[in-house]
C-alpha cells in the first residue's frame, strides 16, 4: 500500500524515536468498513457498500494485465500522456484558443473541464472509494499527489469525455472541413480519448468502475453545456446585473455544499481551483460584453497571427499567467489575510485556504481575457517592426 506523505505546511510535532517505526497512513478509501459506517450517513454508506464489490475484485485483474502488457516504452508514454490532465497542462492549454481568435472555444473548455472536475470530485468525496490496491497493482505516476485521491469516478476520464465530445461536435459542424479532414481529425480525437482513458488502467490508477462513472460525468457535463449555452446570449449576459453575482455566488455555494471526505484527500483542491476559473471566465465575459471591450477580438487578427505575433503571444501570455499564479498570487493573498486579521483582531487564515485558492484561480482567466490582449496589442506591432 502506498505511503501518504504529510500535508505540505503541517509539521509533525512528535517525531518517533530512532528505534520506533513510523506509522504509515492508509491510502484514501482503504480504512476498515466500520470506520466509514461510523462517519457516513446511512444513505452514503449504503451506496459505498453497494459499489465496493466492483472495486474489490479489480486489483488482481489489473495487476495481471499490467504484467502482460507493460514495457519500458509504454511506461514512459502513458506516464507522460497522463499529464494532459494536470494543472500545468491546463494552465498552458486552455488560454490558447482565446489568444488565437477562438474565445468561444476557450469558454466551452473552461465550463466543461470545470464542471466535470466538480461533478467527479463531488462523487469521489461522497463515495470515498479506493483506487486499485497497491500491491498487487503497481501505480505509475509522475505526481504522488494523484495517488492520495479517491478512485471513482476518474476525473481524467470525465475531462477527456467532455472535451472529446466538444471537439467531435465542432469538427462535424464545421463548414470548411472536407469529409476526409473530418475523419482524420475525429480519429485524432478518439486516439487522444483512448490514450488518456485506457492509460489510467495501464498506470494502475483506476479500474472499470472508475472509468465508466467518469465517462458518465463527462457526458452529463457536455449535455448540460448544450442546454445552458443558448441561454447565455450576449444580450442576456450584458443586460443582467445578476450575472456577475451568480457567477461568483453559484460556485461558492457549490463549494459550501460539497461533501466532506472521510479520509485525508486532496480532491477538493481541484474543485476549488476549477470553480474559481469558471467564475473568472464568467466575470471576464460579463465585463467584455457589458462595456463593449473588443480587444479580445484583436488576438485573432492577421497581424497578431504572423510567426512573430504567435511567438509573442505564447511567451507574453504564458509568462503573465505564470507570474500571477506562481509568483504574485500567494504573497497578495497572504497580505490580504494579514490585513483583515489586523483589523478584525483575529488570526490570519491560511493563504492557500479555500477562498484564497478560489480567488487565485479566478484571476487567471481575467489575466488571459482582459490583461493579455492589451499587452498583445502593444507588443506585437513592436516585435513585428523589429524583425521586419
Amino acid at each position: 500500500m502506498a505511503e501518504v506523505k504529510t500535508i505540505e505546511g503541517v509539521e509533525d510535532s512528535a517525531k518517533p524515536a530512532p528505534q520506533e517505526k513510523e506509522t504509515k497512513c492508509p491510502d484514501a478509501g482503504t480504512q476498515p468498513t466500520a470506520f466509514f459506517k461510523e462517519n457516513m450517513s446511512p444513505t452514503r454508506f449504503a451506496m459505498r457498500e453497494w459499489l465496493m464489490p466492483y472495486i474489490n475484485n479489480q486489483s488482481q485483474q489489473i495487476a495481471d494485465w499490467q504484467k502482460k502488457h507493460r514495457t519500458p516504452i509504454r511506461d514512459i508514454f502513458f506516464k507522460y500522456t497522463s499529464l494532459c490532465g494536470s494543472h500545468t497542462f491546463y494552465v498552458i492549454a486552455i488560454p490558447l484558443p482565446a489568444w488565437f481568435g477562438a474565445y468561444d472555444l476557450c469558454r466551452d473548455m473552461v465550463y466543461l473541464l470545470g464542471y466535470s472536475i466538480y461533478v467527479s470530485g463531488l462523487l469521489k468525496d461522497y463515495w470515498c472509494l479506493p483506487r486499485p490496491e497497491s500491491p498487487p497493482v503497481e501505480k505509475l505516476t509522475l505526481s504522488a499527489y494523484t495517488t492520495k485521491e479517491y478512485g471513482a469516478p476518474s476525473s481524467h476520464t470525465a475531462n477527456a469525455t467532455a472535451v472529446s465530445l466538444l471537439f467531435i461536435q465542432l469538427i462535424w459542424q464545421s463548414e470548411i472541413l472536407s469529409l476526409q479532414s473530418r475523419i482524420v481529425f475525429t480519429t485524432i480525437v478518439i486516439l487522444y480519448f483512448l490514450t488518456l482513458v485506457l492509460g489510467r488502467i495501464y498506470c494502475g490508477m483506476h479500474g472499470i468502475l472508475d472509468l465508466s462513472t467518469g465517462a458518465m460525468c463527462g457526458l452529463a457535463t457536455f449535455i448540460a453545456r448544450l442546454i445552458v449555452k443558448p441561454l447565455l446570449t450576449e444580450y442576456a449576459v450584458k443586460q443582467s446585473i445578476w450575472y456577475p453575482v451568480a457567477s461568483i455566488g453559484i460556485p461558492l455555494f457549490l463549494l459550501y455544499t460539497h461533501p466532506i471526505p472521510i479520509d485525508e484527500c486532496p480532491c477538493f483542491d481541484d474543485t476549488v481551483s476549477f470553480l474559481g476559473v469558471v467564475s473568472g471566465i464568467d466575470m471576464s465575459d460579463w465585463i467584455i460584453k457589458r462595456y463593449g471591450m473588443k480587444w479580445i477580438d484583436a488576438t485573432g487578427s492577421k497581424e497578431s497571427n504572423t510567426p512573430i505575433g504567435i511567438l509573442t503571444k505564447l511567451i507574453v501570455g504564458i509568462a503573465c499567467v505564470s507570474i500571477w499564479l506562481y509568483v504574485v498570487s500567494k504573497p497578495s493573498i497572504r497580505l490580504f489575510n494579514s490585513t483583515v486579521a489586523k483589523f478584525t483582531k483575529s488570526k490570519p487564515t491560511d493563504c492557500i485556504g479555500v477562498l484564497g485558492k478560489y480567488f487565485r484561480y479566478a484571476v487567471v482567466p481575467m489575466t488571459v481575457c482582459l490583461v493579455c490582449p492589451i499587452l498583445f496589442s502593444q507588443l506585437i506591432p513592436i516585435c513585428n517592426s523589429l524583425v521586419l
